[in-house]
This record gives structure tokens, C-alpha cells and sequence, in this order.
């Protein structure tokens, strides 16, 4: 009689759910924003009803469930337009591109050769003008502090874990923990300090590195701590064992005297926008915390915008260092495809095999979130370039020409950024202004087919992670999150002539950008399309599935994934709300250098100072007095 009772249940919410959808699609007025008759401009948001609670749970049950998820998938992608992909796919003549890299020539080579000779380290002695009261510590702040003695690696270090304690309920009574940080080993993090501090004693520091506390994604490999990329199932697994290894990030840090703390929360499996996570606590944004970080880098945007660090380590691989970074008002940079490698650092005297766990290929990018554009640069120089393949030199050409723009070409899309919400899209329109007063070229562009192009970085991510997730998901699929569940079930739903169509739009779009980055030198858009959400009450227990929602914020991220271009986040200014607002700016493959230069005249030329976050901490607090 229960199980009947039950059955009922579940089929009155099966039919409650399709019926919603229903409605959702095609009786919805069209979200804000939105032309879909312009000619050029063609992005349609997805539509789907938000669910939280136990229409989540059973819904997330369906969609596993054998012969219901096909029919649910199937409504998912027919609703959503996804036969659009392979139909546009079929009318071009593009040959499919796994990998988002253009065929790197030799006068590239030779170009930025030539470039690093003359920069091969960012020039910090010229800086942006500080406008109002507040501004973040910097990493070349505590190098100063160091050098000068007003205090030590181990105080800094000390310092950091004690804060982090004090706002996460892991480790106090804080009834207001930003969850920022899921894991540190103090004694480890100490012992580097004390290291360091032996050098600077000695008078020998690494770098201006040295010292400086940093902060891991949980998605990369720490020697040391486990690797559970913000799930419980993969600690199961492993038997909670630590990495043996370093990821190449994180041994060039070390190598370069940084302090590694710990690491931090992210949305889990990296499967989402808002940073969102049932099993280690949602992290809060630091401006508000009833409002959501962005992800999936999201404890490590919360931690710089705390200021706990001036640099944490993140990945994107649909926006998920941008993001976050945009929404809780920090700087934050994901490099060219490749840029910066994610393979472990092993001895070369290492017999043994080890594997790294890869949730995606061809559109993860590793990259650093810092607390101003010289935090990002430096920790870009210190992580970036590999020894896997070819690439241009890293270089730091023109990096403090900030205040003269005029041998430099910026374009705009002015459709695809009216396509946020108005504060956001007049943000960017007086930034535009403001680099045309700066001497820049404003040049209104045009790029087609965008829909296309997200919904073949829709089936590029999603069937990777899928994919990455196979040995794990007959057994440990219940242990994920409704909403990732609902996520990968609709990637291992994919075919293969939806992958291939995906790679045919990718060659098509890297086309289309090398060619507009033959008339600009960069691309100015939003960082979000809108700022900071406020996390609703009924997503603590078991989270919520909003899908407009996740389209509005990663909207203008999709595009830099897809085709491995290099893109920078500053944020300018703020909403009604006191909330970040961030513009993007994005550059052609392996000019960086050019991203970092637009950067610093964005924050010499914000709309608003920067506004100290209401939950926030100076790691030179007890030397500075503030």
C-alpha cells in the first residue's frame, strides 16, 4: 500500500513537471533582453521550470531512471532548440576542431620572442590611480612588508588560518560562514612560511611571490590533501587518500616560495554557475552574504574578495573563474587553451603511474583569480607556459601603457551585450566610452550565430564531464547533487552526431574570431549578464535547478571556452545593490600581454571606487592598523 501510495506520488510530480515545462516554453514571455528575429543576433535562452525540494529529488530521480530519461531528455533538447546545433553543422563546410588552438606559425613564435625580451616580467613600479578608501592587500604589498620587516611569512601565514577558522562553521560556531575554504593543513602551510622567512632572513627571498599566502581550487592536485573536486563520493572512492603530486600550477608556485593554505570550495563537479553545494555548505559572496559567489571556482573568488589571500588558483571551463570573480567584484583571468597546465608535476626519477582526474578536455582552462590585475599577472608569469606543445613566449609587452590606448582596437557587440541587465549593459557601453577618451578605436562588431556557438559549448562540456564520469556513475550517481545529476544525465544522453556537430560550430567560431581579431585587438562585453543572486531558501537542503538563472550568468562566457581564447574579468563598478559589476575583455590566442594592459586602464578608469566587502579581512591588519 506504501509503495503504491508512493508510485502515485511520483507520477502526480512526473506529470506536474512535464506540464510545467510545458507552460514554461510556450506560454513565457521571452526573458529581458532577448531578440530572436534580429538577423545577426540569434541567442535564445534555454527555458525550463526552476525546482528545489522534492520536485527536484524526483525529478532527478527520472531523469536515471531507464526508458523515462530518454523521453525526458528528449523534451529537454526539443524544447531548447537543440536541433539547431546539428542543423546549423550540416549547412557549413568546417572540418570538426577537438582542440580550440589555430595552428601556431613561426613569425607568431618569432613575434612574441621578440615581445619577452623586452617584458618578461610585468612592470609593477607604475600603478593605476586609487580612487576612494579602500583597496585589497596585494601580493607585492606583503613582498614590501617583508622586505621592510613590519612582518613576517609565519605572522601572514598564522594570520590567514585564524581568519579562515573564524568564518567557517567547519572549524568555529560562526553562524555566518562564508564556506569559502574546505581544507587546510596548518602545520604544512606554517612549515612553508617558516621557509620563506628563513630566505627573506637571509636575504635571499624566490621572488615576490615569497611568502605570499595562495589558496587551490579543489579540482586541482595539492600534494598532501585529497582531491574531491566538491563532492563526498570521490573521498569514498579514493579512501580519502592525499595527492601524491602537485599540479603543474601549484609546484610552480611552490617554486616560487608561495605559501599554500589549503583548498577551496566549488560548485560541485565544477556542473554549475551559482557555486552552489549541498555536501560542503554553498560558499557566500562577501559583499552579501545571502547572495551566491558565481562558480564554479566559487570558494576561491569568495577568498581573495575577502581578503584572505590576495591570489587563489581556479579553473573554467565555462566561465567558472570569470564568473565568480565577476560576481564578488575581484579580478580574474582564464589564459589561452593550454596556456597554463593542468598535468602533475612528477620527479623524474617517478616509476610508478599516476593519473590525474580530468573532468573536461578541450574546454578547461586553469587560471589565476586575484585581488587586482598586478595579483593576476604575477601569478600568470609564475604559472604559465608548459612543456607539453609549441606556444608563444609569455610576455608582459606594454603592460603599464594603460593610460595612452590609441594604438589599440576595441569592439563591441552592442546586441549581445544589451542582452543583460541594464545596469550591467550601461556599465559596459561608459567603459567603452571611457577607453575611446583613453585614445582606443571603438568599433562596433557583429558575431553570428551565437546560438550555435553556446549550444556547441553546451554538448562540449557536458558530454566531457559525462564522459570523465563514467566509472563512477553506476555506483555513485545517487551521491551527486540533485541538480549535477540532472546535468550529466543529459550529457551521456548525447550522440556522437551531436558531439561531431559541436566540433564543426567550434571550427566555425574559431573562424569567425581570428577574423574579427583581424579588424579589433580586443572584445568588450559583460563579465555576467547579472550580478550577484541571492541564494533562496529552499536550495540549503538539497539545492535547486534554475536554468535561466545559470544561462543569465554564464552568458558571455561560453564563447572564450569554446573557441580557447584568453579573457580577463575588472570589476567597474556596482548596482542599486552595493553588488559588483565587471566588464570582460577578451583578446585573440596567446596576447595575454594585451589583456593585462586593457585590464589596468579599467582600473584606472572605474565607474565607482572599489567598496570594501562587508565580511572582509587586511592581511597586513596588525602592521598597517586598519
Amino acid at each position: 500500500e506504501y509503495m503504491g501510495e508512493l508510485s502515485m506520488r511520483l507520477f502526480v510530480v512526473f506529470l506536474v513537471v512535464c506540464l510545467a515545462w510545458f507552460c514554461t516554453f510556450f506560454l513565457s514571455d521571452p526573458p529581458f533582453g532577448s531578440n530572436t528575429t534580429d538577423d545577426v543576433y540569434d541567442l535564445i535562452p534555454p527555458t525550463a521550470p526552476r525546482l528545489a525540494g522534492f520536485p527536484l529529488q524526483v525529478f532527478a530521480k527520472l531523469i536515471t531512471t531507464p526508458y523515462i530519461d530518454s523521453f525526458i531528455v528528449s523534451f529537454i533538447f526539443k524544447s531548447n532548440k537543440m536541433y539547431h546545433l546539428r542543423h546549423f553543422a550540416s549547412t557549413i563546410s568546417d572540418e570538426p576542431l577537438l582542440y580550440p588552438l589555430p595552428p601556431t606559425t613561426q613569425a607568431q613564435l618569432a613575434h612574441h620572442a621578440q615581445l619577452s625580451q623586452s617584458a618578461p616580467f610585468p612592470d609593477f613600479t607604475k600603478k593605476s590611480k586609487t580612487i576612494g578608501d579602500f583597496r585589497y592587500w596585494t601580493a607585492q604589498d606583503l613582498h614590501n612588508a617583508f622586505l621592510a620587516k613590519q612582518t613576517t611569512p609565519t605572522i601572514v601565514a598564522a594570520y590567514v588560518i585564524e581568519v579562515v577558522k573564524q568564518s567557517h562553521s567547519k572549524w568555529s560556531n560562526t553562524s555566518d560562514s562564508l564556506n569559502a575554504v574546505i581544507s587546510m593543513d596548518e602545520a604544512a602551510a606554517m612549515a612553508q612560511a617558516k621557509q620563506s622567512e628563513l630566505r627573506y632572513q637571509n636575504g635571499s627571498p624566490l621572488g615576490m611571490l615569497d611568502g605570499v599566502p595562495v589558496l587551490i581550487k579543489d579540482e586541482m592536485d595539492v600534494s598532501g590533501y585529497p582531491t574531491n573536486l566538491g563532492t563526498t563520493f570521490l573521498a569514498a572512492v579514493t579512501d580519502a587518500l592525499p595527492a601524491a603530486f602537485d599540479a603543474m600550477p601549484v609546484h610552480r608556485l611552490r617554486q616560487n616560495g608561495a605559501v599554500i593554505i589549503g583548498k577551496t570550495n566549488m560548485h560541485e563537479l565544477g556542473a554549475g554557475t551559482t557555486g552552489l553545494n549541498v555536501h560542503y555548505g554553498t560558499p557566500r559572496n562577501p559583499h552579501d552574504t545571502s547572495r551566491y559567489t558565481g562558480g564554479s571556482s566559487s570558494g576561491s573568488a569568495a577568498a581573495v574578495a575577502a581578503g584572505f589571500v590576495p591570489i587563489a588558483i581556479g579553473a573554467d571551463g565555462g566561465g567558472s573563474i570569470r564568473i565568480p570573480a565577476s560576481l564578488c567584484g575581484v579580478v580574474g583571468l582564464k589564459p589561452t587553451f593550454s596556456r597554463v597546465p593542468g598535468h602533475l608535476h612528477l620527479p623524474e626519477n617517478t616509476t610508478t603511474k599516476h593519473h590525474k582526474f580530468e573532468l573536461v578536455w578541450t574546454v578547461g582552462h586553469l587560471g589565476p583569480i586575484g585581488a587586482s590585475v598586478d595579483d593576476v599577472a604575477l601569478a600568470y608569469w609564475a604559472i604559465a607556459g608548459t612543456d607539453k606543445i609549441s606556444q608563444p613566449a609569455v610576455h608582459f609587452h606594454g603592460y603599464n601603457r594603460f593610460e595612452d590606448l590609441s594604438d589599440l582596437r576595441v569592439g563591441y557587440f552592442e546586441k549581445f551585450n544589451e542582452h543583460s541587465e541594464p545596469a550591467i549593459a550601461k556599465t559596459v557601453q561608459q567603459m567603452i566610452q571611457r577607453f575611446s577618451t583613453r585614445g582606443a578605436v571603438v568599433k562596433p562588431i557583429t558575431i553570428p550565430h551565437l546560438d550555435a556557438i553556446q549550444k556547441a559549448h553546451l554538448v562540449s562540456i557536458i558530454s566531457e564531464m559525462a564522459t570523465s564520469l563514467d566509472v563512477f556513475w553506476e555506483h555513485h550517481s545517487d551521491e551527486i547533487g540533485p541538480e549535477v545529476r540532472i546535468n550529466l544525465s543529459m550529457g551521456r544522453k548525447l550522440t556522437a552526431r551531436d558531439l561531431i556537430a559541436a566540433q564543426k560550430v567550434r571550427s566555425y567560431a574559431v573562424k569567425v574570431m581570428a577574423e574579427l581579431f583581424g579588424e579589433v585587438d580586443v572584445i568588450v562585453m559583460p563579465g555576467t549578464g547579472v550580478t550577484a543572486p541571492v541564494i533562496s531558501p529552499d536550495s540549503h537542503d538539497v539545492g535547486v535547478s534554475d536554468v535561466e538563472l545559470a544561462t543569465k550568468i554564464m552568458r558571455f562566457s561560453f564563447l572564450a571556452n569554446l573557441c580557447g581564447l584568453p579573457s580577463i574579468v575588472v570589476p567597474v563598478n556596482y548596482d542599486e545593490s552595493n553588488m559588483p559589476i565587471s566588464i570582460q575583455i577578451t583578446a585573440s590566442h596567446w596576447n595575454e600581454h594585451i589583456l593585462f594592459r586593457m585590464g589596468k586602464a579599467a582600473e584606472a578608469n572605474r565607474l565607482q571606487p572599489l567598496r570594501q566587502p562587508k565580511r572582509s579581512f587586511s592581511l597586513l591588519k596588525a602592521q598597517q592598523g586598519n
